[in-house]
């Protein structure tokens, strides 16, 4: 995480706030509640192609799983987007 003057800026977050796309200094990475509260797990850094592709997965898994228990997810551009 941050040291410094270094800045977490928040790119996109998922329905329910279950990870965030996120960025800092030029590096792109994916974020999810840990199981401490105010901790983070990380994964997916690197170049903004690698974590948003690793980012639109997990949005896809985490859409299906509402739709498995009979819930309308909250649409979501990164999904709505053609490629």
């Amino acid at each position: 995480m941050p040291s410094g003057g270094d800045v977490v800026r928040v790119r996109h977050t998922a329905c329910c706030g279950a990870f965030e796309l996120a960025s800092l200094g030029g590096q792109y990475f994916v974020l999810r509640p840990a199981d401490a509260p105010g901790e983070y797990e990380e994964t997916a850094r690197g170049r903004y192609i690698t974590a948003v592709a690793a980012y639109v997965a997990l949005l896809k898994q985490h859409h299906a799983e509402h739709l498995r228990r009979g819930e309308t997810p909250e649409r979501d551009r990164l999904l709505d987007h053609p490629a």
